[in-house]
């Protein structure tokens, strides 16, 4: 658009310079406004688009929120029970060792009543033996 091809003629400006002029300027108002209607749509389909994104992403995010908290929740869950077990395990630990420890007790009682018996019961067999030597000895020296 030239601003310089208005002539000035007698009565004012030249009216078919004007005529021209103003042609020209609702040709390049019609054609901008047709890029910018355009832009505008393609501005719009984008805008569109992108809130719908913007729309998956909060779901998603939303998604990703609760698994995070139910994940958090099942972690705890697991340490309490861990320790819940644990502490059961150490109970039963303890008491199994005390049993043990009983038992074993008891066991070595019985071992140290066995070595008394045999103890006595090899007395006792030295005693009759010592017995059955002496007649022995007595009968051979009659024999004799």
């Amino acid at each position: 658009m030239e601003t310089n091809a208005l002539k000035k003629s007698l009565f004012g400006y030249n009216k078919k310079a004007v005529h021209a002029l103003l042609e020209e300027v609702a040709d390049k108002y019609d054609s901008d406004r047709s890029n910018l209607s355009e832009e505008n749509g393609k501005l719009r389909d984008l805008i569109s688009e992108l809130s719908k994104q913007v729309e998956e992403l909060k779901s998603s995010l939303d998604s990703v929120t609760q698994e995070k908290d139910y994940v958090a929740s099942a972690i705890v869950s697991a340490e309490k029970e861990a320790a819940k077990i644990l502490t059961e395990a150490t109970i039963e630990s303890d008491s199994m060792k005390e049993n043990t420890a009983r038992e074993l007790a008891g066991e070595k009682a019985k071992i140290i009543d066995l070595r008394v018996s045999i103890l006595h019961a090899m007395q006792s067999y030295k005693d009759k033996l010592d017995g059955i030597i002496s007649r022995l000895s007595i009968d051979k020296e009659e024999v004799e």
